[in-house]
């Protein structure tokens, strides 16, 4: 991990915009962590920061201060204007299917006579995308801690089969991809900088923006004591991500009856928003409890002797899984929902593939206390030496400094 810099005290401190595409406080869920990490990262170098939040609530992390803080609406487009901005402007349907005028008018009204950014931190692609006329300033950084792209791909490389969305959503998805690669090699020779959350991500993008590796972080909760229910499984997610949906339902339907035929006593809970609204399927299941939101992920945590992550398409880095590391929980997981992770199979965690694999590997962690502590032990030093948000906040100030000087490392 590159060194913490210091700032040189004969330099102005720059003016920066940061578009967010999410509150950055709580920092409760994944994208909200990495949010904070931004905010507080771009507040430590900047002279003067202005931040827009779009289509959601403008909070900021304690203790984080900003010149201008603007809440933007991004309400969704009716179907038939919707459609028609597609036809005329052919973009993934995600962003076709919104207004963008308020986040303009906005950001045009932001403008100050005679002043211009130094800097603007794009919160995601779309962003970019979408807003980069309506912003003057002399440099740009793009953060995207999910490839689109890559995601669509891995979905649409599992083929259709039971469980799976519809035949219409596949088609979306395949014609879709060509748009987002679009977008992703426009912005690669536009930006000054692209921010990933992995290394891998890192080696998947190509283009003259250099790009920069910010992980996903998160709070040390401190190492938990043993488990309180030792044939307790726990998955830990956002259900409105089809991916983590998809995870679920391989998880009860596919894994856990294979557990329970050698530990009758094991069961699953999920947990985490959307899932007692998108998984209603699951509900009844032998084993199967699906709580909803909670408000302390960690102290259901604390009951589970497993995490399980049967991921199977997806990007950037799982919080589920640096949450687990941080907290001293086993995990099992497939190898695309550990990827862009410095994770060793059999050293930090299990990876398993197929559901087969993927049981027995649940079996061993709930049944060899020895197997636990070592996975553990070894996932928790990974966790302190690169995965606290400090960390991720002295990168996203080091990626700032160095494309401002024109320094940006290849």
């Amino acid at each position: 991990m590159p060194a913490a810099r210091t700032a040189d005290p004969g330099l102005p401190r720059p003016r920066i915009l940061v578009t967010l595409p999410d509150a950055a406080w709580p920092a409760d869920r994944g994208k909200r962590m990495r949010t904070a990490n931004v905010v507080r990262g771009l507040a430590s170098v900047a002279g003067a920061l202005d931040v827009v939040v779009v289509g959601a609530e403008p909070q900021l992390p304690p203790g984080v201060a900003a010149d201008r803080v603007v809440e933007v609406p991004l309400p969704p487009l009716r179907r038939g204007p919707a459609l028609g901005s597609l036809l005329r402007h052919p973009v993934p349907w995600r962003i076709a299917a919104h207004d963008w005028r308020p986040v303009r008018t906005a950001l045009q009204g932001m403008v100050r006579p005679g002043v211009s950014y130094d800097l603007v931190w794009f919160g995601s692609m779309d962003h970019a995308w979408m807003l980069a006329a309506d912003v003057h300033a002399a440099r740009v950084i793009v953060d995207v801690d999910d490839v689109e792209s890559q995601k669509i791909r891995g979905y649409l490389a599992m083929g259709p089969g039971p469980g799976r969305p519809q035949r219409a959503t596949r088609l979306q998805r395949r014609m879709e991809l060509p748009g987002w690669q679009r977008i992703e090699r426009s912005l690669l020779g536009s930006a000054d900088a692209f921010v990933v959350a992995s290394s891998l991500d890192q080696s998947r993008l190509t283009g003259r923006a250099r790009v920069a590796v910010v992980p996903n972080t998160y709070p040390d909760p401190g190492p938990l004591p043993p488990p309180t229910n030792p044939m307790l499984m726990v998955m830990v997610g956002n259900y409105a991500y089809e991916p983590n949906a998809d995870a679920a339902r391989v998880l009860c339907r596919s894994v856990l009856p294979r557990v329970r035929a050698q530990l009758s006593d094991a069961h699953v809970r999920l947990v985490g928003r959307g899932g007692d609204q998108v998984l209603t399927d699951l509900r009844g299941l032998p084993g199967v409890t699906i709580t909803g939101a909670v408000e302390d992920p960690v102290a259901e945590l604390a009951d589970a002797a497993l995490v399980a992550t049967p991921v199977r398409y997806g990007g950037g880095t799982r919080i589920k899984i640096i949450e687990a590391f941080a907290c001293a929980r086993p995990i099992v997981s497939t190898s695309r929902g550990a990827e862009g992770l410095d994770a060793i199979d059999g050293v930090h965690l299990l990876l398993r593939d197929n559901t087969t694999s993927f049981a027995r590997a649940c079996v061993d962690v709930l049944t060899d206390t020895a197997l636990r502590d070592r996975l553990t032990h070894a996932a928790r030093l990974l966790y302190e030496r690169s995965l606290r948000p400090e960390q991720g906040q002295r990168m996203v100030a080091n990626v700032v400094r160095d494309v401002l000087a024109g320094e940006f490392p290849a």
